[in-house]
């Protein structure tokens, strides 16, 4: 969505006063940087919930309780 609102943006705008400068692109959204970001993201967040949780499984529920 961001990508497509981010395109029209950039189409609009260089239609505009800066229609005079030739080949700009206010905002250009490369498919594999995008991906790339999306993916890294997906890793990070994957990562930051499965390895407190395998942590977690680990322990003793009772220890756990008598510590809190």
């Amino acid at each position: 969505m961001a990508i497509g609102l981010g395109s029209a943006l950039s189409a609009v705008l260089s239609q505009g006063f800066l229609s005079g400068l030739p080949g700009l692109n206010i905002l250009l959204f490369e498919p594999m940087s995008v991906t790339f970001v999306i993916l890294l993201v997906m890793v990070i967040a994957f990562l930051s919930g499965t390895l407190p949780a395998q942590r977690a499984a680990k322990q003793n529920p009772i220890e756990s309780l008598r510590y809190e």
